[in-house]
């Protein structure tokens, strides 16, 4: 993957003059990438600047690309998520797309800890673990959202029948409960009014 590394640079470096002097360009910092990984139909990479750290996809196949207009934006799902890209052209570096990892770069101080920061970012790109984590705690809230909302409804329908016992109610509405309604937390109210 190195040609495409030697590219990349090669592209970013033809745009340095025009971005030194810029308030967001930090001179502390240069150019430099992480060793392009595969990934489906492209192999991708994380640019270093000193005006921003991005993800860099470059096609594997020339056709990849091709149907997109300029700056039209796309997912791609990886290992960790799906990420937004966003599509380009240069003739020197032929068709590709970013996505913003940091911009401006002014937190960096060193070239070094730039560079180990984008490692990090191609790493966690293909960390399933980061995926998994967001998604537990996503079930999480909603579990506790849905349980919030339940009780609720149960006080509300004890209430309104001058009764004290609530657990038949609470248990028609568990029962009732779309997977829809449990991941996201809502109540079937809303996701009547949805459907």
């Amino acid at each position: 993957m190195t040609g495409h590394k030697a590219a990349a640079m090669a592209f970013y470096q033809s745009v340095i003059d025009k971005m030194a002097g810029l308030p967001f360009y930090n001179e502390q910092l240069s150019i430099d990438t992480t060793p392009f990984r595969e990934w489906d139909a492209y192999v991708i990479g994380v640019v270093v600047t000193p005006w921003c750290m991005n993800m860099l996809l470059l096609p594997n196949a020339p056709a990849t690309l091709a149907d997109l207009r300029l700056g039209q934006k796309f997912r791609l799902h990886f290992p960790s998520g799906q990420y937004e890209f966003i599509y380009a052209y240069d003739e020197q570096l032929g068709d590709y797309a970013t996505c913003s990892v940091f911009s401006p770069m002014f937190e960096f101080t060193e070239q070094t800890v730039a560079m180990e920061t984008a490692t990090a970012v191609l790493a966690a790109l293909f960390d399933e673990q980061h995926n998994s984590e967001s998604e537990r705690h996503r079930t999480k809230q909603a579990i506790v959202e849905q349980h919030r909302w339940l009780e609720e409804q149960a006080t509300k329908q004890t209430q309104q029948r001058g009764e004290s016992d609530s657990t038949d109610v609470t248990v028609e509405l568990t029962e009732g409960l779309s997977r829809r309604a449990f991941l996201t937390g809502g109540s079937r109210k809303s996701e009547a009014g949805q459907s």
